[in-house]
């Protein structure tokens, strides 16, 4: 039995970061995945993200920018959580994470392009300042 699972049976409040670390680097890689492809598809394929789907705010900079600074900051997030637990690499690579699917969200939702993808990026938003709380508690 680990010491997470012995405090959390104990009724100890259990860290965040350690209990889901294991889901969150899940997260990370999908989304460092996902930037490695739409930086990818941004270069090779210029023009293909359309000012309709991401909002006019968004379509001012490169598909290839917006999938490199999410495979940044995924990385760096992806680094951080590695044990032994970085905090502050957390903190950077979260904060990267809210500004650039804030951006994305606002972009979506005021600029004229997909709500639904608007309201997927707010969803990350909170996911990612509830790692950014939790690891500045850490």
């Amino acid at each position: 039995m680990t010491a997470a699972e012995l405090s959390y049976q104990l009724g100890a409040r259990v860290n965040y970061i350690d209990r889901h670390r294991p889901l969150l680097l899940q997260i990370q890689y999908a989304l460092f995945a996902v930037g490695l492809f739409f930086y990818t598809a941004g270069r090779a394929q210029p023009g293909v993200f359309q000012a309709s789907t991401w909002g006019n705010l968004a379509h001012e900079m490169p598909a290839a920018f917006w999938g490199a600074f999410n495979a940044l900051a995924a990385m760096i997030t992806i680094l951080g959580l590695l044990k032994p637990i970085k905090s502050k690499m957390v903190i950077v690579g979260a904060s990267f994470q809210v500004l650039q699917f804030g951006a994305i969200a606002t972009s979506c939702i005021l600029y004229q392009g997909d709500y639904g993808i608007g309201i997927y990026s707010v969803c990350l938003v909170i996911m990612h300042t509830k790692i950014l709380y939790e690891s500045a508690r850490y």
